[in-house]
């Protein structure tokens, strides 16, 4: 079976339909079931995507890789293009 990458978007959405579900009194597993996901990462989805809005889902605390400009910038960076043009260095 092949892997399925889910994005903030649509694993927000399956939380909001298992809560309802769960609401209904379903048991955990079942939802997972209607997810079509494992328990062990539907518990993972609730613990880094719980009270979340889809609007926030690009911010997501639990996200360990850091955007690229808060990295850059952290090295004292502006545009890496720009840097190569101050020196004169060909890339």
């Amino acid at each position: 079976m092949k892997r399925t990458r889910h994005t903030p978007e649509q694993i927000i959405r399956k939380l909001k339909t298992a809560d309802h579900l769960i609401v209904q009194g379903k048991s955990v597993a079942d939802v997972c079931r209607v997810l079509e996901v494992a328990q062990p990462t539907y518990h993972r989805w609730r613990q880094l995507y719980g009270g979340m809005k889809a609007e926030e889902a690009g911010n997501t605390p639990g996200d360990p890789r850091p955007a690229i400009h808060v990295v850059m910038a952290a090295a004292g960076w502006s545009d890496p293009a720009a840097r190569v043009e101050r020196t004169g260095a060909s890339a």
